[in-house]
């Protein structure tokens, strides 16, 4: 699976664009040496970004694309900027909606940024669905004719001190000093959870999971897809069944496949099957409730959506419109109506 087609799969949303416009083109190559010119990618649990930009001298431009995953919306990024008295940049993002039917939604916001040896700090981001400070990392331009070899060409974001990574359409996982602990010869790698990775098998087209701790397979890869694990479980698409089913640490069924979906969109490699205690399950299509580590069923099977437990809360959503946010106990919590 090359980057192109992995960009394209529905069984992961973070998307490794082709970031460029006539001007980026056209100084790209001859401002490869220029300190902070190139590419940058983020991904954590809300948000996916590519950029590429060009520094010239005191000033920024390029383009971008954004993902929020929480929405499966994407944006085209346009990027400028100047540097400041702290020898840092303030930037100008127009953010423009690519969804069909909201190509008139852009949003204008501004922000610093900070070039490090690796990457970049992002300060004071402060748009609609983020706002706080992003840690990019720097990567091999696609289609760049003068390829580093100290840099991957995408960057999955660290998640319990690892990050999976991608050098020429091979996947493996650094760890927090940047050392390669499994190699790039994997066709595709979710991100590390409970100290285990799922893993895509290229000669069955399946998944399973492996454990980078104790160097060991805890799920074969006999499954269409998997989640990682969380609070001891993972869940598991089995592809006779249809149903997602729930397997332990041991690689052992807990639970044979019967739920519809798990996590609202299983994509998104950041959620897991349980969140503090909870898993967000649908037995049908618009029918989502939550299951707590006993596999008992504890809020129930009531919502047409059904988001993760965060800080207490889940956001949920009965007629299609109206969202809202509940506790552990069921109760409306927030935007009650």
């Amino acid at each position: 699976m090359n980057i192109k087609q992995f960009a394209t799969s529905v069984l992961v949303i973070v998307l490794f664009y082709s970031c460029s416009d006539s001007k980026t083109n056209a100084n790209k190559e001859n401002a490869e040496n220029v300190f902070g010119s190139g590419c940058y990618n983020i991904a954590n649990d809300k948000i996916a970004e590519l950029l590429n930009i060009v520094v010239d001298k005191n000033d920024i431009s390029g383009s971008g694309k954004r993902t929020y995953l929480a929405f499966n919306e994407n944006f085209d990024l346009s990027i400028s900027g100047k540097k400041n008295k702290e020898g840092n940049f303030d930037i100008t993002i127009v953010a423009k909606s690519t969804m069909q039917g909201r190509e008139d939604i852009s949003e204008t916001t501004y922000e610093t940024w900070s070039f490090k040896e690796k990457g970049m700090e992002v300060t004071n981001r402060n748009s609609t669905h983020y706002i706080g400070n992003l840690s990019f990392i720097r990567v091999n331009c696609e289609g760049s004719s003068q390829k580093d070899s100290s840099l991957y060409d995408a960057f999955l974001g660290f998640h319990e001190n690892y990050a999976a990574v991608v050098k020429n359409g091979k996947w493996g996982i650094i760890d927090k000093d940047w050392k390669l602990i499994l190699p790039c010869t994997y066709d595709e790698l979710g991100n590390v959870s409970d100290g285990a990775v799922k893993f895509y098998s290229k000669e069955n087209g399946k998944f399973g999971i492996f454990d980078i701790r104790e160097n060991r397979i805890l799920v074969e890869p006999k499954y269409i897809h998997v989640t990682g694990f969380s609070e001891g479980y993972a869940a598991v698409l089995d592809d006779k069944a249809g149903r997602w089913g729930i397997v332990n640490r041991k690689g052992e069924i807990v639970e044979k496949p019967k739920y519809w979906s798990v996590s609202f969109f299983t994509q998104n490699p950041y959620l897991m099957l349980f969140n503090e205690g909870l898993a967000n399950v649908a037995i049908d299509d618009a029918k989502w409730g939550f299951i707590d580590t006993n596999l008992k069923n504890v809020i129930p099977f009531e919502y047409i959506f059904a988001e993760a437990f965060k800080g207490g809360m889940a956001r949920v959503n009965k007629n299609g419109r109206d969202w809202f946010y509940i506790d552990k106990t069921g109760k409306c919590v927030k935007d009650c109506k």
